[in-house]
């Protein structure tokens, strides 16, 4: 008789420490999730700003080899302001800016200028661009750099090569 005591005085419910085990299992289970959650959509966001980059980027080459095939030379306006010379009357301004660069269609005649098309390609705000002049005559470069988010010097992250029918000349003011 005193067995059959023994066993219904032996509780079957859970303790304390038991719970509390339970909790802080349960608890780093959760945090983990939303550490992976979060890490995901950093990096969702990470390969939109990617393929906006990549098709602002097929976009503005395009743009930049015709004109530069079509052009007979590049002015360099101001520090930021370079004009491919398409006619005695057109041009193709591009304004490198923080974040994009913008694209004017310039007809320019006796009596006024006039902006005939304008186009926008937007980019991540850590990248720069720069016209420069190649060795071969004839040969301009589009060049994109990424700023790092560290001290570390800008990666060159593309490069697109234009030969003109013209020259490229440096300071020409219009």
């Amino acid at each position: 008789m005193t067995n059959m005591r023994t066993k219904q005085a032996t509780r079957t419910g859970s303790t304390l420490i038991e719970l509390i085990m339970t909790v802080s299992a349960g608890t780093v289970l959760m945090l983990l999730a939303v550490t992976m959650i979060h890490q995901a959509m950093n990096w969702s966001e990470l390969m939109e700003t990617r393929n906006r980059d990549q098709q602002s980027l097929q976009r503005l080459a395009e743009a930049w080899r015709n004109d530069c095939r079509d052009g007979v030379a590049i002015e360099n306006r101001t520090e930021d302001v370079f004009a491919i010379r398409l006619s005695d009357q057109r041009r193709i301004e591009y304004e490198v800016r923080t974040g994009s660069v913008l694209r004017r269609e310039i007809w320019e005649s006796a009596q006024n200028t006039k902006i005939t098309g304008a186009e926008q390609y937007p980019f991540h705000s850590r990248s720069r661009f720069r016209i420069e002049q190649l060795d071969a005559p004839k040969r301009a470069r589009l060049v994109w750099t990424q700023l790092p988010t560290t001290g570390e010097d800008p990666e060159i992250v593309c490069v697109v090569d234009g030969v003109l029918a013209g020259s490229f000349a440096r300071g020409v003011s219009l």
